[in-house]
């Protein structure tokens, strides 16, 4: 008998509540299994190329330049030089893990395709396997680190105000509040996430003795820093004072 991944009252569609932390681990969500279905996705249609087998249970294959896998169904480990038709460079193993955020690194091994489409001197350990494909392939990082306490500018137009930025390279968060102005940026509302340098807020001087004050959040593939915070005041004339 299974366990049911769903609990009571959850509905198909729902994160199954039985399916997470001491409960019932679901098969489809084990690393391997999820990530070889986005090596099926990007394979697909491929032909099988650069078959390699020693006769018994340790084989390798490609899928055209898609993908590459080796499957080592042995007591033993191997070690061999694999022949693939990938473009150069640095793969995830998708069987132990993926891409970052940012496409910068990989949450497990990497594996790696010489100019010549090798993959040199690799280790499959006794009953275990290796998988890359294209949509895996990590990228080099081109953000620079921010700077903490960066600084904003402010250019009013009322009653919108345009806040701008050395880019270091995004995503940022831009936040805010109307109550303080040394707030921790986490309590503060999230105005935006622009992936540029520079972001208008629509309505921060339409409402006279409402102030903003606000920090911008970069967190990119280099690093993360807060910048230093900012204010916006807008006053209004009260006849007869």
């Amino acid at each position: 008998n299974t366990l049911a991944v769903y609990g009571a009252g959850q509905s198909a569609g729902d994160v199954p509540q039985n399916c997470d932390g001491s409960h019932w681990v679901c098969e489809h969500r084990r690393t391997a299994v999820a990530n070889m279905v986005a090596f099926r996705s990007a394979t697909n249609g491929e032909a099988v190329t650069n078959w390699w087998d020693n006769g018994g249970n340790q084989i390798a294959f490609g899928r055209g330049a898609k993908g590459y896998v080796a499957i080592n169904y042995t007591g033993s480990n191997l070690t061999a030089t694999f022949t693939t038709s990938m473009a150069a460079g640095t793969y995830c193993d998708v069987t132990k893990g993926e891409l970052n955020a940012f496409g910068t690194g990989c949450t497990g091994p990497t594996i790696t395709v010489n100019g010549s489409g090798e993959i040199v001197g690799q280790m499959v350990a006794a009953m275990d396997a290796f998988a890359i494909h294209v949509n895996a392939k990590v990228a080099a990082c081109t953000a620079t680190t921010p700077t903490a306490n960066f600084h904003i500018t402010l250019t009013p137009a009322s009653p919108q105000l345009t806040l701008g930025w050395t880019d270091f390279g995004g995503p940022y968060q831009v936040r805010v509040s109307t109550s303080n102005p040394y707030f921790v940026p986490a309590s503060g509302t999230l105005l935006a996430s622009p992936t540029g340098n520079s972001y208008v807020h629509p309505t921060a001087l339409g409402t006279a003795g409402t102030h903003h004050f606000y920090v911008v959040q970069a967190n990119n593939c280099a690093g993360a820093a807060d910048s230093a915070r900012i204010g916006a005041f807008s006053f209004g004339l009260v006849p007869g004072q």
